[in-house]
Parts: structure tokens; C-alpha cells; sequence
């Protein structure tokens, strides 16, 4: 039977061609990462859409973005870049009514772009729905003069 001295086995250490013993070689050193706050803030393609717009978008999107800082929901520029494409999708080349877009957006407090809601078709459709519910416009008057009263 082997007894415990001779069941371990000594740890062979690398020697060099002159018989000494030389110390194992070190870790490989980490990669350098750098922060974030130091990184550069350009959109991955490079200059950034929007210094390419007319003045009037360039406002509009600039106040739409104070909007979002305030709500803490701060735009990359990648975002920037993206909602600008979403703008040219929904009015492509109407500038005034991209501003609209915005400024829709921003009177409502989202966080995105839609399309613009015309007050014309929300009244229709208002009337639509009480309509459904068997409510007529006469009644609508009667419900109208009666509010005025109070």
C-alpha cells in the first residue's frame, strides 16, 4: 500500500535550458475598456441627421427632445436618427408637417411620433360612439343646453 507522502505528486516546475527555475509566466492582462462617458457621441454611421434639417425641424425636435429629458427619458443618437426617419415616413419631405408631428407629440406628452389626429375626425368619430350607444345628436343638443345651464 502507498501511504499519503507518496499518493501526492510534486508539482513539476518549468526550468530553462541552464537547469534554473523559472517563475510560470504571468496572466494575460485584461483588455482597457473605456467608460462610457468617455466614449465619442456620434451615431454609428458617423454625423448625426439632424444638423441636415431645416431650422424649423431642427427647433422642433430640439424641444421635443427637452421634453423627453424632462420626462428622464433621455434620446441616444441612434434614437434621434431613427425618430427622424419615422417623421420622413410619415410626411415624407412636408417639413411643416413633421413640426406638426412633434409638436403633437409634445402637447400630449409622448414619447413617440404618430400620425397627426385631425379634430375633424375626432369629433366624427365621437359621434360615431354615441351614436353606437343609441344616442342621437338631437339628444346630444338637449345634453348640450343642459350642461350650459349649470
Amino acid at each position: 500500500m502507498q501511504t499519503e507522502a507518496n499518493q501526492s505528486k510534486p508539482k513539476q516546475t518549468e526550468s530553462n535550458d541552464s537547469g534554473e527555475k523559472a517563475l510560470p509566466s504571468s496572466p494575460p492582462t485584461p483588455p482597457v475598456i473605456t467608460p462610457l462617458k468617455e466614449r465619442k457621441k456620434t451615431s454609428p454611421k458617423g454625423e448625426s441627421k439632424e444638423r441636415a434639417l431645416p431650422q424649423a425641424l431642427q427647433d422642433a425636435l430640439q424641444a421635443f427632445k427637452e421634453m423627453r429629458n424632462r420626462m428622464r427619458k433621455t434620446m441616444t443618437p441612434l434614437a434621434v436618427d431613427l425618430l427622424i426617419q419615422k417623421l420622413e415616413k410619415l410626411a415624407p419631405g412636408d417639413t411643416e408637417k413633421q413640426v406638426a408631428i412633434l409638436m403633437q407629440s409634445i402637447e400630449n406628452g409622448w414619447t413617440g411620433v404618430y400620425e397627426l389626429r385631425k379634430e375633424k375626425d375626432r369629433r366624427q368619430n365621437t359621434l360615431l360612439n354615441y351614436q353606437e350607444h343609441g344616442v342621437s345628436h338631437a339628444n346630444l343638443s338637449e345634453i348640450e343646453m343642459d350642461l350650459e345651464e349649470l
